[in-house]
C-alpha cells in the first residue's frame, strides 16, 4: 500500500501544504460510523492518567457537540460507490456517546514494548470475549457504532501497515501519531478501533504530535483526528489487510488524488476549539475547507436529508426541531428512522382511523389503520379494531366466533350469513301440478291439490 495511506496525524506535513483546490472525498462503496460509541481503553495500569481520566470528559463533550453535525454531509443514504454499482449501506452519520463513566484498563497477555497492529488486534478481541471490554453495538443497518479508542504507556511502539511506526524521527516509512485499524468479531467486519501512542512528557511523541504546551490539548487532538478518519472511513484497515492496490470497498471516503487520503489527514496539524477541548479539524466538501463545525445550524432530520442534525427527545414541539406532520423524534437507535422527526413513534402520535405506527423500515414512522386486536389492546380509545380502521370498544353486533374485528372473521358478514339462511327456510314455493285420475273423469286429466301451499320436500 501507499506508506502515506497510513499517516493518520504524521510527522510529514504534505496534507496541509498540499493545495487546497486538489483536496475532495470520493465515496467508494464502504461503510461508515452512523453513531459513534466510544470505549476508551487503556493498555495496561501506567497509562498516562490525565489522558485516561480525560476520555470521558472530552468524549462526552465533542460527541454530543457540531463537531459530529458537519460530518453528516458524509452520510451514504442514497449513495452509490464511485468503483461499484451496489448501493451504499444507507448510513447517516450523526451525534454519539461515550461508553462508561470512563476509561477500561485491560490487563494484556503481551509485556513487550515493540508492537504490531496486528498483535494489538488480536488483544482487544480476546479481551472482549473475556468480557473485560463490552462487546460492539450495531446501527439499525447491522454496521459497528462501537469504537475502541486504545490509549498507550510511555515506552511502547506500535508498528503498523507498510511498515509505519508511531512517532519516530528516524528516515523510512512514514510515521504516525495516532492511526486506525479494523477489528474482526464474528460477522462484523469494520469495528473500528484508534491506536494513540503516548503524547506526555515520558513518551517519545511529545513535542511532535502538535504544538499546545500542554500534552493533554496535543492528546485529544489526536484522538479527534483518529475518529474522524474512522467515522467516515471505518472499513480503511480492513482494506489494509487485503490487497490495497485498488480504490474500492471497504473503503468508504477517500481521496485517491492527494498524498494525504482521509478526511482529517487533508487537515493534519489544524486544531480548532470545541466545547473547551482541542480537537483535529476535517475536510468539508461542501465547504471546501477544513471546518469543526456546520457554516451554520443545521435543520433537523427528516426523511430524505440527511446534511441535517439528528434530533433528539428535546425537540419535540419546538420551533426549529418536530412539528406539524413530524411532530415526533426516533429516539430508538436500532431503528433506521433514528434521530429523524417522525409522524409517530413508540405508539405516540397516532390516532382515529390511523391509529398504529409502523417503526422501522427506510422512511419516517408512519401511522396506519389497525389491521387487528391484538393492535388495540393497549390503546386508550378501546381495545377492539373496528372495520374503519379505528381501534375503540368491542362492538354491539358479533359472532361469537370473530370477538370483533380479527382475523376469524366479521360480524357483519356473519350477521347478513344468517339473514339469508332464514329468508331461505321461509320462502313459499309454488304450488305443484301433478297428474290424476279422478273418479270417473278421463286419464290425463289434470287436477292441483286442495291446499295452496305445497308439501315440503
Amino acid at each position: 500500500m501507499h506508506p502515506l495511506s497510513r499517516l493518520v496525524f504524521g510527522l510529514a506535513l504534505a496534507a496541509s501544504t498540499e493545495a487546497v483546490a486538489a483536496n475532495h472525498l470520493t465515496y467508494y462503496g464502504g461503510p461508515v460510523v452512523s453513531n459513534p460509541s466510544v470505549v476508551a481503553v487503556s493498555w495496561g495500569p501506567n497509562v498516562d492518567v490525565n489522558v485516561a481520566n480525560g476520555m470521558a470528559g472530552f468524549y462526552n463533550s465533542i460527541l454530543q457537540s457540531p463537531y459530529l453535525d458537519w460530518v453528516s454531509e458524509y452520510s451514504t443514504a442514497g449513495l452509490t460507490g464511485f468503483s461499484t454499482p451496489d448501493a451504499g449501506p444507507n448510513q447517516r452519520i450523526g451525534r454519539g456517546s461515550f461508553f462508561g463513566a470512563g476509561s477500561y484498563t485491560i490487563t494484556p497477555s503481551l509485556s513487550g514494548t515493540s508492537l504490531s497492529n496486528t498483535q494489538v488486534l488480536t488483544e482487544l478481541r480476546a479481551q472482549i470475549a473475556a468480557g473485560n471490554l463490552p462487546p460492539p453495538h450495531f446501527d439499525a443497518q447491522g454496521h459497528a457504532n462501537t469504537l475502541y479508542m486504545v490509549n498507550f504507556p510511555p515506552g511502547v511502539t506500535i508498528t503498523s501497515y507498510g511498515g509505519a511506526i508511531s512517532c519516530t524521527l528516524v528516515p523510512g516509512p512514514s510515521s504516525f501519531c495516532g492511526t486506525t485499524d479494523t477489528l474482526t468479531i464474528g460477522g462484523a467486519l469494520s469495528v473500528g478501533v484508534g491506536l494513540i501512542p503516548d503524547q506526555s512528557p515520558d513518551g517519545g511523541c511529545f513535542g511532535l504530535c502538535g504544538t499546545d504546551p500542554d500534552y493533554f490539548n496535543d492528546a485529544t487532538e489526536v484522538h479527534a483526528h483518529v475518529l474522524l478518519n474512522l467515522v467516515t472511513n471505518v472499513g480503511e484497515g480492513l482494506w489494509s489487510q487485503g490487497s490495497p492496490t485498488l480504490v474500492q470497498p471497504p473503503l468508504a471516503w477517500y481521496s485517491a488524488g492527494t498524498p494525504a487520503h482521509q478526511v482529517a489527514d487533508l487537515c493534519n496539524l489544524k486544531p480548532a476549539l470545541v466545547g473547551g477541548y482541542t480537537v483535529e479539524m476535517g475536510w468539508s466538501n461542501l465547504q471546501g475547507a477544513c471546518v469543526a463545525a456546520p457554516a451554520a445550524p443545521l435543520p433537523v432530520c427528516t426523511a430524505g436529508v440527511t446534511y441535517c442534525r439528528q434530533c433528539d427527545a428535546t425537540d419535540v414541539g419546538q420551533d426549529g426541531g418536530c412539528t406539524g406532520a413530524a411532530a415526533f423524534c426516533e429516539t430508538d437507535s436500532t431503528n433506521a428512522s433514528f434521530g429523524q422527526c417522525v409522524a409517530c413513534s413508540a405508539g405516540q402520535g397516532c390516532s382515529g382511523t390511523t391509529p398504529v405506527c409502523t417503526v422501522g423500515g427506510t422512511g419516517n414512522d408512519m401511522c396506519r389503520a389497525c389491521a387487528g386486536d391484538a393492535e388495540c389492546t393497549t390503546n386508550a380509545a378501546g381495545a377492539y379494531c373496528q372495520t374503519s380502521g379505528a381501534c375503540g370498544p368491542k362492538p354491539a353486533a358479533t359472532s361469537k366466533a370473530s370477538g370483533g374485528c380479527s382475523s376469524t372473521g366479521s360480524p357483519t358478514l356473519a350477521l347478513a350469513a344468517l339473514l339469508a339462511l332464514a329468508g331461505l327456510l321461509l320462502r313459499r314455493p309454488r304450488a305443484r301440478v301433478r297428474c290424476t285420475q279422478p273418479r270417473g273423469g278421463k286419464p290425463g286429466a289434470l287436477t292441483r291439490p286442495s291446499s295452496s301451499l305445497a308439501p315440503r320436500s
